[in-house]
């Protein structure tokens, strides 16, 4: 008599509990139009060194845009946007400072991902400086493409950050890989590494200072 009991209870189960019905479990998903749309941020916040803003990409219009939060207000001011690419990468250079690259994200092959560069704002958007031209900038005036790889801040109240470029070499992978203080409010880099190359009587020796 068990065997007989047990499919008709399992049978009332299945049709008359609504947490097995596949009808109830497709009303409660997330609608097919919501993964196709942007990330509401990308990547993640960065926090200003004092700890009182923080840096966010947020998507408008199609790109993501960087927008600067107050943590006490809770306002945010969109502070550097384009209608071609999304902003990328965002450093504070001090509390009030940032710099960021700029892509095309996912949406593009590799071919067309002509973005790079290095950009500089104030936290209010006021500031803004080009501080390294975009691979596109690049390739329409016949120019090598080196990219600024951003070591560290200064510190303090300072505008300056410590890159890493090869100004002397002749592409972006040819030539020497030299340190450099950059003023992010003028684009004037300052040498910090020097590689003399002396000849002696035993051969090529370097020395680097």
């Amino acid at each position: 008599m068990n065997r007989r009991i047990l499919p008709v209870v399992l049978g009332a189960l299945l049709l008359g509990g609504g947490a097995y019905s596949p009808v109830a479990q497709a009303d409660a998903s997330i609608p097919i139009a919501d993964f196709f749309k942007k990330a509401e941020f990308s990547g993640r916040p960065v926090l200003s060194p004092d700890g009182l803003s923080m840096a966010v990409l947020t998507p408008r219009n199609g790109r993501f845009v960087l927008a600067v939060i107050n943590l006490d207000t809770r306002a945010s001011t969109v502070v550097a946007s384009d209608p071609e690419w999304n902003v990328a990468n965002p450093i504070w250079v001090n509390n009030r400072r940032l710099v960021f690259s700029i892509n095309k994200g996912g949406d593009e092959v590799q071919e067309k991902q002509t973005g790079g560069g290095l950009f500089a704002v104030n936290s209010d958007g006021s500031g803004f400086r080009k501080l390294v031209i975009s691979i596109k900038e690049a390739m329409s005036s016949n120019l090598p493409y080196k990219p600024v790889s951003v070591l560290t801040r200064v510190g303090g109240d300072s505008n300056d950050l410590i890159v890493v470029n090869n100004e002397r070499g002749r592409d972006a992978d040819l030539g020497a890989s030299d340190v450099f203080r950059l003023d992010t409010t003028n684009g004037r880099m300052a040498l910090l590494t020097l590689t003399i190359r002396a000849r002696s009587a035993a051969g090529c020796s370097t020395i680097t200072r």
